[in-house]
């Protein structure tokens, strides 16, 4: 299914940034199928190719950063599921240009989690059970990568709640998402 590339633990954050440039990760596969709201086909290109300087690291990334390790914990209370640090860059053994930077596994289930953090004036329905088509396309794009059966995505939305839900694997979908990022690719 999914051959490691990279232990994320040993890695710097430039190595790890330069291993991301050389295969199209679970945050770029919106933008092949132009779901994503923050980026477009010619920035990702420009990104992969280099072209463009480094995203300065912001307030925002650095709390999601930060608050990953207290979304994974809200999410095994709210569960009673055990999780554990995922710590490696992996490839699909099919295109090793598709690759998956994975949050944490679920323990005991082929799944994993993907955490969240999320602004308090976001116009997404969390607590409705809304997924943003960015996340979405993240989450069957890690299905594809490491053979998951489904996956769990949990939010901390700042101001509103803690929420998580469960998201089946879409071979529709993915085939459609894989197509798109082989073409781009």
């Amino acid at each position: 299914m999914a051959t490691k590339v990279l232990k994320l633990k040993d890695a710097s954050r430039e190595e790890w940034l330069e291993k991301r440039r050389s295969f199209i990760g679970g945050s770029d596969a919106a933008t092949c199928v132009d779901l994503n709201p923050w980026s477009d086909k010619l920035t990702l290109f420009c990104d992969k190719k280099g072209l463009l300087p480094e995203k300065d690291d912001n307030f925002a990334m650095r709390m999601g950063r930060e608050l990953e390790d207290l979304v994974a914990k809200f999410f095994t209370e709210a569960t009673g599921k055990e999780v554990r640090n995922d710590n490696f860059s992996w490839v699909s053994d099919e295109h090793d240009y598709i690759g998956a930077d994975v949050d944490r596994t679920i323990v005991g289930e082929n799944a994993a989690l993907e955490c969240k953090t999320i602004n308090a004036f976001s116009k997404y329905d969390l607590e409705g059970g809304e997924i943003p088509q960015q996340y979405y396309c993240q989450l069957q794009h890690y299905m594809y990568v490491m053979g998951y059966d489904y996956m769990y995505i949990a939010f901390i939305q700042f101001g509103k709640g803690f929420f998580w839900h469960k998201v089946d694997r879409n071979n529709e979908d993915i085939k459609v998402l894989i197509d798109a990022e082989v073409y781009f690719w």
